[in-house]
């Protein structure tokens, strides 16, 4: 048996009465679990490791057969807007649709990142060209210029 293997095979050393647990009495174990706790030397550092990480993307400008294809759905969820606000079930069943949006990052130069959102409408705004979705509780404004694809659900 090496030597290591002895230090793994002993006991752990118990000081009864003598000097060494005189001068260190045991620490309690609310103590003992600060010592492992997790520790941010430098604040916010990890935070900006992480945004580092993020690939910023460049807008994709659609085609004119991609924008048609666009404002066609955008009609339909506007005539299914209405519909639905119109007979009443607007309280009941919102229209639910999928739609993946681009997201510009601060201070990246027109970069961001394309999002993808799942969400009741809660309102559609054509002169202000805005679409608000709900999602659990929270509601988010998107920009109709800013989404790449729809999916009415």
């Amino acid at each position: 048996m090496s030597r290591y293997e002895k230090l793994l095979a002993s006991e752990r050393p118990t000081h009864d009465q003598d000097d060494f647990s005189a001068k260190h009495p045991p620490m309690p174990r609310e103590k003992r679990a600060k010592l492992f706790a997790p520790f941010d030397a430098l604040t916010g550092y990890n935070e900006a490791l992480d945004e580092q990480e993020i690939v910023w993307q460049e807008r994709a400008e659609p085609g004119e057969a991609k924008r048609q294809e666009l404002d066609d759905k955008l009609q339909q969820l506007w005539r299914l807007y209405k519909e639905r606000k119109r007979s009443g079930k607007w309280a009941f069943e919102p229209p639910v649709v999928t739609v993946t949006y681009f997201e510009e990052a601060p201070g990246q130069d027109g970069r961001g990142l394309y999002r993808t959102l799942t969400g009741a409408v809660v309102k559609m705004d054509l002169t202000h060209r805005v679409l608000m979705l709900r999602e659990g509780d929270n509601t988010l404004q998107i920009g109709l210029c800013e989404i790449c694809e729809y999916d009415i659900g």
